[in-house]
């Protein structure tokens, strides 16, 4: 039924570090806390491989890549540079995209969730909007739309959402040819 992936071919070490970032305890109102991320829900077998991937990880907010022969999981959270790259290292002209297209750009997230208080059925969580970013974008509300099938609470889907916004603010992606030092950072480091 899986993908018939060696253990070796997962590096536990990460999946392990993530699974403390989703295991945290975080403030909800009220005099309560639950655990950043938790993954509830069903996968199918006629569903690809892909799909089943993508909708665990919906989540967390996370990403599997695959780098030094390994699968890495990540949950979405922030991580401390592991490399210092420095000038030596870089051995081209350094390419920087600053800003998406207006229609690749959101400001307000929004999505459903499957609540288990209601016998499972979809619901809307709160949206998450940035007033900011509305007024950056000239007033008009841009929506991005989630359906996180693997979520239950719609904290733990605003905390999802609200990643994703952080995210969205931070658009510059450089492209930096390095010399074989930059063989150490892979994607997500």
């Amino acid at each position: 039924l899986g993908m018939s992936v060696p253990s070796g071919g997962i590096d536990w070490d990460i999946v392990a570090d993530n699974a403390d970032i989703c295991d945290a305890l975080v403030n909800i109102p009220g005099p309560t806390t639950q655990k950043r991320y938790t993954c509830n829900g069903q996968l199918f077998t006629t569903s690809t491989h892909r799909d089943n991937i993508e909708a665990l990880l919906s989540s967390c907010n996370g990403r599997l890549t695959w780098a030094g022969g390994k699968f890495k999981i990540r949950a979405g959270a922030y991580e401390s540079p592991s490399v210092t790259l420095t000038a030596n290292d870089i051995i081209g002209d350094i390419q920087v995209r600053t800003a998406p297209q207006r229609q690749d750009r959101f400001n307000t997230v929004r999505g459903i969730i499957f609540d288990p208080d209601q016998q499972y059925q979809q619901i809307e969580f709160g949206e998450i909007t940035d007033a900011a970013m509305v007024t950056r974008d000239g007033g008009s509300k841009l929506y991005r739309d989630l359906v996180l099938p693997f979520t239950n609470s719609a904290y733990m889907a605003q905390r999802v959402a609200f990643k994703q916004l952080a995210q969205s603010e931070n658009p510059i992606i450089a492209v930096v040819p390095t010399n074989l030092r930059g063989l150490k950072v892979a994607v997500g480091d």
